[in-house]
């Protein structure tokens, strides 16, 4: 869930108990929406599916990656993640799996085939030292994998538009601090230009979830209502944040309520001389 490096940053890092227990709670509803969508995109990637060893970068609570491994089997995996507190929750609930708490950028988990940075990059500022320590972990013909969701591409309708204004700030704020997630999204290939590192882009692709109303006691509604705590929590911007949450409260009672969440894959590799 959590990695950083110098400029890296994540927020909020769980650091206590409440915010540990939000994220354990936001990591597996999300996996729940998304998964469905998600695995076709794991199951369109040539890389993803030749490989038989997988890092999990970020992966928190061990959740996904548990899911993963279900669909998956007979790839290894090892997740590691810089919160003790969400690894102590993977551990008791997923014991069969190898994870690690520590630094990506610092740690020694081993070399894999694939490392996956799944909804991890969009907080992380320095992309080229996200490709350095992948091309340190990563076996011959190896590929980095992020998953990342695109709200441009999104739609949530009728608009609840107080919550959409919270979340375009949320973007302005990140953008302004040194998220590459934007830069990312619009032209990947120049992000990894502008590097300087030896890494080509082999892929992108993209999948949609699409759901519909009402919401109200729904985990996608759940989902939003973690984002506006977590957001509040963060301390990175004021907003009206219980206005936020009428305006949730409201958008999911509504008959007519739909969405339309885009997630987008980047498959990359180093060149190797």
């Amino acid at each position: 869930m959590t990695a950083f490096h110098e400029s890296n940053r994540r927020f909020p890092a769980p650091a206590d108990h409440r915010s540990a227990e939000d994220w354990n709670s936001l990591l597996e509803h999300q996996a729940d929406v998304t998964l469905a969508d998600e695995l076709t995109l794991f199951q369109s990637t040539p890389e993803w599916l030749a490989a038989r060893s997988v890092i999990d970068a970020g992966c928190g609570n061990g959740y996904f990656l548990s899911k993963i491994a279900a669909y998956f089997p007979e790839k290894d995996y090892l997740g590691i993640d810089i919160s003790p507190e969400l690894i102590d929750l993977a551990r008791r609930n997923h014991p069969r799996r190898t994870l690690i708490a520590g630094d990506y950028f610092t740690a020694a988990p081993g070399r894999a085939e694939i490392v996956l940075m799944r909804f991890l990059v969009q907080h992380l500022s320095d992309f080229g030292a996200v490709l350095r320590r992948s091309a340190d972990l990563l076996l011959p013909g190896g590929a980095l994998v992020i998953v990342e969701s695109d709200l441009a591409r999104s739609q949530i309708l009728p608009q609840p538009r107080t919550f959409l204004a919270m979340l375009v700030e949320h973007q302005r704020v990140s953008a302004l601090s040194g998220s590459v997630r934007t830069r990312l999204l619009a032209a990947a290939d120049d992000l990894v230009r502008s590097t300087c590192e030896p890494w080509r882009l082999v892929a992108t692709r993209e999948t949609t979830t699409a759901k519909a109303g009402p919401f109200a006691g729904s985990k996608l509604l759940a989902v939003f209502r973690f984002w506006v705590d977590l957001a509040e929590r963060s301390g990175t911007f004021a907003f009206d944040f219980d206005a936020v949450r009428r305006d949730l409260a409201q958008w999911g009672e509504q008959e007519a309520a739909c969405v339309s969440l885009a997630t987008r894959m980047f498959v990359l590799s180093p060149e190797r001389g």
